[in-house]
């Protein structure tokens, strides 16, 4: 298998990365939100359409759908000072998702149906750990330094924005792996694999 995150820039490819950027968009407002001692957190979908555009798109143009898709919902929602964070975070998740998901495999290494699924899946996690070590990261900091509350307070509230965060993870690799599968043989039938990451 040939490295795939390096696609050249095509109107196919540019109308797959704004589709995804919309549909990252609205998954994010399906939500459910829940109180926290510093703010609130929230278990929603738009993390599916990170992982799917990244799996899609390959890691660099997977990133940019899902940053945008997910920056443009905070802004216009009540989230828009934590818009900037957001369209890195989860560019980053989408990035480190496509990067793993469609890395080069030597010739050395034997690529099978089953293999290949366990490194979408891996893909998956690898992209949800990087967002979360993020986005909790962030959130601690920003109670400590900004909000100045108290260490305890901070952790739990952290702690309780990460146990939302695992929620969406396991949610988003559990769909989005299936999807993805069933969405590339739909593509490679439709001849779009020459636009997409259908490796």
């Amino acid at each position: 298998m040939c490295d795939r995150n390096n696609k050249k820039v095509t109107v196919k490819l540019i109308t797959f990365v704004g589709l995804l950027a919309a549909l990252v968009c609205v998954a994010s407002g399906l939500r459910i939100q829940f109180p926290t001692p510093v703010g609130t957190g929230a278990v929603h979908f738009g993390n599916i359409f990170c992982l799917l555009s990244g799996l899609l798109l390959g890691g660099p143009w997977g990133g940019v759908a899902a940053g945008l898709g997910s920056c443009i919902y905070d802004l216009l929602s009540n989230y828009a000072s934590s818009a900037p964070f957001t369209l890195i975070f989860k560019f980053v998740m989408a990035y480190v998702c496509g990067l793993i998901a469609h890395r080069s495999v030597t010739s050395s290494e034997k690529s099978t149906a089953y293999s290949t699924v366990i490194r979408y899946v891996l893909a998956g996690v690898a992209g949800q750990v990087a967002y979360i070590i993020l986005y909790c990261g962030k959130s601690f900091l920003s109670a400590i330094w900004f909000k100045q509350v108290e260490l305890e307070t901070a952790l739990i509230d952290t702690a309780a924005k990460g146990a939302a965060s695992g929620i969406n993870a396991i949610i988003a690799v559990a769909i989005s792996v299936p999807l993805y599968l069933v969405l590339k043989k739909a593509l490679i039938k439709a001849g779009m694999e020459d636009a997409l990451h259908l490796a």
